[in-house]
């Protein structure tokens, strides 16, 4: 057997797209990093379709959604989602508990990505252990985000930490 076969092939290694699904740092692995960067939809279809990777696993602190979401990469999350991606797959990243790919992309006012994730299922309302994504548009300043929300009946007196600040900033915009 040759390197390449040995390699790329179906050695008794399981090959390099099993070192690919193997290979993680503090539990994120090839098809995070992809998922989080621009323009690597590409490298996303090779992780996928062809080293198989898992759509759901997540990193020690959120899924791929969440990095494309938090990256603002929409052609991933639509390819991820489409795949078989949970749409409500919470993270556990410090101080974000429970959040969803949905919570971040009111939180880092992505709009068009989470018209998108409302149109494929997302909870408006989805409750994670600090806060709705009401208020983490309004603690962002995402006064768009925040419009696409209220469209959406979310409940602008969901009770939390800060929802005292979402009633204020909901009054504020409708004056």
């Amino acid at each position: 057997m040759d390197v390449e076969e040995g390699v790329l092939g179906g050695g008794g290694g399981g090959g390099f797209h099993s070192m690919l699904r193997r290979t993680a740092y503090k539990g994120m692995n090839a098809l995070h990093a992809a998922a989080g960067g621009e323009g690597l939809l590409p490298i996303c279809r090779y992780l996928v379709e062809e080293a198989k990777m898992d759509v759901n696993k997540r990193d020690t602190f959120m899924g791929k959604m969440q990095h494309a979401v938090f990256s603002g990469n929409l052609p991933v999350v639509r390819y991820l989602l489409d795949h078989g991606a949970d749409i409500h797959q919470q993270g556990n990243l410090e101080g974000h508990d429970g959040f969803t790919a949905f919570h971040t992309a009111a939180e880092k006012g992505r709009c068009a990505i989470a018209k998108f994730l409302l149109s494929r299922g997302a909870h408006v309302d989805g409750k994670s252990c600090h806060a709705t994504p009401v208020h983490l548009a309004v603690l962002g300043g995402h006064d768009s985000t925040l419009k696409i929300l209220l469209d959406h009946d979310a409940d602008v007196l969901a009770l939390s930490l800060i929802c005292w600040l979402t009633i204020r900033a909901v009054f504020s915009i409708s004056s």
